[in-house]
């Protein structure tokens, strides 16, 4: 088996079925040498009936995880791929009818190199606000944050800008022993993220860096739901969970002290009360910089608690 395509899904079934479909127009694979794994994280929607409906038309390897969790499902996963090139990605994309066969060609170039990462170009709905499209065209660095956006001004080869979970590929030898950290990534609504970015921070920390494969490119479906200010401001909040928790349990560093973070808080609070009447753009960036702290600080509390329990 050359390549195996490993996704999470719960109750997303709609998305899911826009997944699969582009899955069905792939071109240029081996025929019987790939397969696509799909775990169901104890969905209550019509998940089950999706995954029966493309049983015939996918090589499809349907699996069940009850455990809520992304991790825990993608280790389900694992537990079951055979494709000697993983790739992982998520049940909302829409992956151009090349993508996989622009990484398992990137792979038989760089024979030595572990990681794979593809374009990652968020496709926005149309009821988008005009002030949203500024901001993520103005601040791409927020639009990988928020959306996952991935396009490097580089061509094929090298980087040390790690892929997203939306897109990248993994040789299984290089992933021998290793699994998705189940402290991290999506649980419930209140999670550290990162769960990719752990695993490729691990997979990647020899010194042999990840190779961008441009024309290997997905477009990442953002819903309606994901432009609101409410979610957007989770995410950040999610994000400052994942960022320290990146930093102390996956890279070994020391555990900050808190104060300069608590120093920060009220600042970006100051700057919120400013920014707040200058638009909606620089009202959200300042939101943003406000739960990300939160998040951090909530991190924070939470690893001092599990090393003195330890």
């Amino acid at each position: 088996m050359e390549l195996s395509v490993l996704l999470s899904t719960r109750d997303r079934a709609p998305l899911l079925a826009s997944t699969l479909e582009h899955l069905c127009r792939q071109e240029g694979l081996p025929a019987g040498r790939w397969e696509v794994l799909v775990v169901d994280n104890g969905s209550r929607d019509d998940t089950p009936a999706v995954l029966g409906r493309f049983a015939s038309r996918l090589p499809l390897v349907a699996l069940r995880q009850p455990q809520g969790g992304k991790s825990h499902a993608l280790n389900r996963a694992l537990e079951v791929a055979r494709g000697a090139l993983r790739v992982f990605t998520d049940d909302d994309v829409e992956p151009r009818p090349s993508w996989l066969a622009e990484l398992l060609a990137a792979s038989r170039r760089w024979p030595d190199h572990p990681v794979f990462g593809g374009r990652i170009i968020p496709r926005y709905p149309a009821e988008t606000p005009d002030w949203l499209r500024d901001l993520v065209r103005e601040h791409p660095e927020y639009a990988s944050a928020a959306y996952a956006h991935y396009s490097l001004p580089q061509e094929e080869g090298p980087t040390e800008d790690l892929p997203f979970g939306p897109n990248y590929a993994v040789r299984a030898q290089a992933m021998t022993g290793l699994r998705f950290c189940e402290d991290i990534g999506p649980v419930g609504k209140d999670y550290p993220m990162g769960e990719d970015t752990d695993m490729l921070i691990r997979l990647t920390r020899r010194g042999v860096p990840a190779i961008y494969v441009p024309g290997a490119m997905v477009y990442h479906v953002v819903r309606p739901d994901q432009l609101q200010p409410s979610w957007l401001l989770g995410r950040a909040y999610r994000l400052g969970r994942g960022t320290l928790r990146l930093r102390v349990a996956t890279l070994g560093q020391p555990l900050p002290p808190a104060w300069k973070a608590w120093l920060r808080l009220p600042l970006a609070w100051a700057l919120y009360g400013r920014e707040r009447f200058r638009g909606p753009g620089r009202r959200l960036l300042a939101g943003v910089s406000i739960h990300f702290l939160r998040g951090y600080l909530l991190e924070h509390s939470r690893l001092r608690a599990e090393r003195a329990g330890s």
